[in-house]
């Protein structure tokens, strides 16, 4: 756990500069290493991970990781948010559809969901669902959810 939670800070840091950046990021994998090689059992061990794999612009690496840390907590929404990001980023739309759905069965009432829903139905030229999702994610406080739905709601 200590390993962990040094690896958490430090990936938690604000860098200035690429190198620091890039020191930061090779402490945090390394103690995240170690806490895998002591506790497989830490959901959040494997959710770190796998944003470094993101960072890092490995998708696949961190789709497994983030599928490791849902098999370790299957409730936690902000793991099948992250997951359905990256799998839209990849243009796994289908896919990142079935993790926001998953994703808001334990957040109902997270706007972020709501608004990366309505990118995907956006990307797969679902505008009436994509404008109610857009909707949905300004109602629930998400400013910049308005953005969405000036270009897809018709006004």
């Amino acid at each position: 756990m200590e390993h962990f939670l040094i690896a958490k800070e430090a990936f938690k840091k604000d860098y200035y500069d690429t190198e620091t950046w890039a020191q930061g990021m090779v402490k945090t994998e390394s103690e995240l290493n170690k806490s895998l090689e002591l506790d497989q059992s830490i959901p959040e061990v494997f959710y770190f991970r796998a944003l470094l794999f993101i960072s890092a612009d490995q998708p696949n690496e961190a789709i497994e990781f983030l599928e490791y840390a849902i098999q370790r907590d299957s409730t936690n929404a902000e793991y099948y948010l992250r997951k359905g990001v990256t799998q839209s980023k990849m243009e796994y739309y289908t896919a990142a559809m079935a993790s926001f759905n998953q994703a808001l069965v334990y957040a109902p009432n997270d706007p972020n969901i709501y608004f990366n829903r309505g990118m995907i139905y956006y990307y797969t030229d679902q505008q009436v669902e994509a404008c109610e999702n857009f909707k949905k994610a300004l109602g629930l406080g998400l400013a910049s959810a308005q953005q969405g739905i000036d270009g897809t709601c018709g006004g």
